[in-house]
């Protein structure tokens, strides 16, 4: 390749999308980047190759970053700090179990891999096309006792109380339940539900 056409395929590559260019992937591969090449400018390279290439244009291989986007420290500590331990008191006192439940989906397009971006800067993903996914919903106890569950569809106040019936089921003391600040989880009927049960 010459000095232009490398430089094209660093402005190619560097912030872009593998699928933006009809590649199929969310991630930056060897094999891709040589499809790229082929592709644009009619070269066919090994990959072998493709990793000096794309050194000498600054780029390496990284795993993208995702941040949580609701992080707050303060309010973080003030849980662990002070209210956490008042809860684990009143469920000891009682004769409570302690459960943290929490909600996941599982895409297909999920970032499990590295891709290539220019050396000292962070890739950034951009979503295309709709994914197929599945859910899942677990707790987990301190001492490590697990429950999970898998569904579709959205989480709803419905879906949630049906998922909280079949947990409760196997439960033969009271249970607390340290829940994130899902909608779901503040809904009217959810909280109908939890005086009840």
């Amino acid at each position: 390749m010459n000095p232009k056409q490398k430089e094209k395929l660093g402005r190619m590559i560097v912030g872009k999308d593998p699928r933006q260019y009809s590649l199929g992937s969310s991630l930056w591969t060897r094999k891709l980047v040589s499809e790229l090449i082929l592709k644009e400018f009619g070269i066919k390279i090994g990959l072998t190759v493709i990793s000096d290439l794309l050194n000498s244009l600054n780029i390496t291989p990284q795993k993208p970053l995702r941040l949580a986007h609701q992080r707050e420290p303060e309010a973080i500590k003030e849980w662990t700090k002070v209210t956490y331990p008042l809860i684990r008191k009143k469920a000891k006192r009682i004769g409570a179990e302690i459960y943290f439940i929490d909600e996941t989906g599982i895409r297909s397009d999920s970032t499990v891999g590295k891709t290539w971006g220019r050396k000292g800067n962070k890739v950034v993903l951009k979503d295309i096309g709709v994914p197929s996914k599945v859910n899942a919903i677990s707790a987990v106890n301190i001492s490590g006792a697990f429950w999970y569950q898998t569904y579709t569809g959205k989480f709803t106040s419905a879906e949630f109380i049906k998922l909280l019936k079949d947990f409760m089921k196997y439960r033969k003391k009271k249970v607390f339940l340290i829940l994130d600040g899902h909608p779901t989880h503040k809904a009217k009927e959810v909280k109908e539900f939890s005086m009840v049960n």
